[in-house]
C-alpha cells in the first residue's frame, strides 16, 4: 500500500492494534479476506517476539499451534523456516501426553513475518502507539496515536499483550516496561476506562537465565532449607 494511505481520510476494512502472535495470525485472516488492514505496531522489527521462552509447542502451547494451523494460521509455517530443532516430547509415558516442540531462532522469526508482510498490497504497518479509541454512541468509527495521527475503520482489533500500563519486576523493584525491553503504554489502557471497561492484571514470571560457565560458585553462599513432609 502507498505511503499515501497515511492520510487520515482514508478509511480502512479492519486496524489491528499491536504486533503479536495474535494480532500477526488477525492480520493474515483479514488479508485472506481481501481487506484493507493497517497494523499499529510498537517495533516493527519485533513481529511477533518471544521475550519468556522461544519455543513453539510443547505439552500445552502445542495445543494453541495446531489450532491456530487447522485455521489456516501462520504460526506453523514460519516456525518451520525459523526452527534451529524440533522434538518429541514425553514419548516414554504414552500418547495422550505426546507432543512436538520447536526452539525458535526468535530473531530471524519476527524478521521472516516481516519480510512476508511487506509483500502485502492491503496492509499498511506503522510504528506508533495507540492513545484513544473513537467512539460515538457506543460504537467504534476509528483511532488515535500518540504521534497524532487519525484512523477510521469501523473495525478494530485489540492485541496488545502485556504492554498496557505493564511493568516488570525484579526482585522488589518495579519498572514500567513492555516485555523485551519495549515501551509500555498506559494511554489506550486509561482510555478504555473512560469508556467503562474494566480492566484485570495479568501476571506472568520467567526465571533469568544464566550460562553456567559464567557463573563463579566460589563466590555463592549456601543457604540451607528445611523441607517438613
Amino acid at each position: 500500500m502507498s505511503k499515501k494511505s497515511k492520510n487520515s481520510s482514508i478509511e480502512f476494512d479492519a486496524i489491528v492494534v499491536g504486533g503479536g502472535h495474535a494480532g500477526i495470525e488477525a492480520v493474515y485472516a483479514l488479508l485472506k479476506k481481501k481487506l484493507k488492514v493497517v497494523l499499529i505496531t510498537l517495533d516493527k522489527k519485533k513481529l511477533a517476539s518471544m521475550p519468556c521462552n522461544p519455543a513453539i509447542g510443547g505439552p500445552a502451547k502445542g495445543i494453541i499451534t495446531r489450532e491456530i494451523d487447522a485455521l489456516g494460521g501462520v504460526q506453523g509455517k514460519f516456525s518451520d523456516l525459523a526452527m534451529i530443532q524440533i522434538k518429541y516430547l514425553n514419548e516414554s509415558k504414552g500418547p495422550a501426553v505426546l507432543a512436538i516442540r520447536a526452539q525458535i531462532d526468535k530473531e530471524k522469526y519476527s524478521k521472516l513475518i516481516l519480510k512476508d508482510l511487506k509483500k502485502q498490497e492491503n496492509l499498511l504497518i506503522i510504528e506508533d502507539l495507540v492513545s484513544e479509541l473513537l467512539v460515538e454512541k457506543n460504537r467504534v468509527f476509528g483511532l488515535k496515536t500518540a504521534k497524532k495521527q487519525v484512523f477510521f475503520s469501523k473495525t478494530v482489533i485489540i492485541t496488545t499483550g502485556t504492554y498496557m500500563d505493564s511493568k516488570v519486576l525484579r526482585g522488589s523493584l518495579a519498572i514500567p516496561s513492555g516485555p523485551d525491553g519495549q515501551q509500555t503504554s498506559n494511554l489506550l489502557s486509561n482510555n478504555l476506562k473512560r469508556l467503562g471497561f474494566e480492566l484485570q492484571r495479568l501476571k506472568t514470571g520467567t526465571p533469568r537465565e544464566f550460562l553456567l560457565l559464567q557463573l563463579t560458585f566460589q563466590k555463592l553462599k549456601r543457604r540451607f532449607c528445611l523441607f517438613i513432609i
